[in-house]
């Protein structure tokens, strides 16, 4: 893949919010945490091993994970969040958050793509992360999804985890 990823972002980010704009920078610590992982590639500065943009999906058996990570998830991400919320506050938040939880469900060799079936699983994942829901409450957030096989299968998977108070936590 030849483009930038962090352009392509900040691109989706000016689309879709109001405010003051994204720069290809401002997602430089998401795109270093994917960069620290493997799974994109940047050019490297003399003397340090810091990556430094324009970063691009590196060739990995991950390659089509990592890009639809990229191309669907943290852009749907994005679109999700608080109006008003300035970027650096969102990567270092709810987008570095969402990439070190990709990541982990990489290691524990689960792949979302792009089908709707995994969308939901990484929306209903993000939302336990985030949120630590009973069911009742996942349903809540949910209305119009069968949660019981998405909650099921990410059981399995061994991503979440029902407590004994009845929360949902996730293991990514």
């Amino acid at each position: 893949m030849k483009r930038d990823l962090g352009a392509a972002l900040a691109d989706r980010w000016n689309d879709t919010r109001d405010g003051q704009p994204a720069t290809a920078a401002d997602f430089a610590p998401v795109l270093r945490i994917l960069a620290d992982a493997g799974l994109v590639r940047g050019d490297e500065e003399p003397l340090t091993t810091l990556q430094v943009g324009p970063f691009r999906i590196a060739a990995t058996p991950y390659e089509t994970a990592a890009n639809d990570f990229v191309d669907v998830l943290l852009p749907s991400l994005i679109v999700g969040l608080a109006d008003g919320l300035p970027a650096h506050a969102a990567v270092a938040g709810t987008l570095a958050g969402a990439t070190r939880c990709f990541i982990n469900v990489l290691r524990c060799g689960v792949v979302f793509g792009r089908s709707p079936a995994d969308r939901l699983r990484w929306a209903v994942l993000m939302h336990i992360k985030q949120r630590r829901p009973n069911m009742a409450q996942l349903a809540l957030a949910f209305p119009e999804e069968q949660l019981a096989e998405t909650v099921a299968w990410l059981e399995n998977a061994s991503l979440i985890k029902q407590s004994s108070d009845g929360t949902l936590e996730s293991l990514a």
